[in-house]
């Protein structure tokens, strides 16, 4: 699915602009498909952690 790509690359971009520490997500998409090395609790455990470095960012999410 090639929005994962254009997704995960806007996320990073805009979370970089804000100072916002992605270095964790780094190996999660390879050329644009999930890395297929995380299981998928690995992935929900990477995706939360993201969710909660936003929050604390405090974000407004629409």
């Amino acid at each position: 699915m090639q929005r994962i790509r254009y997704s995960f690359d806007a996320l990073k971009k805009e979370c970089i602009a804000e100072g916002v520490n992605l270095s964790f997500l780094d190996n999660f998409i390879i050329d644009g498909q999930w890395n297929q090395n995380y299981s998928y609790e690995e992935k929900k455990d990477l995706l939360m952690k993201l969710k909660k470095t936003l929050e604390l960012k405090e974000f407004i999410v629409i």
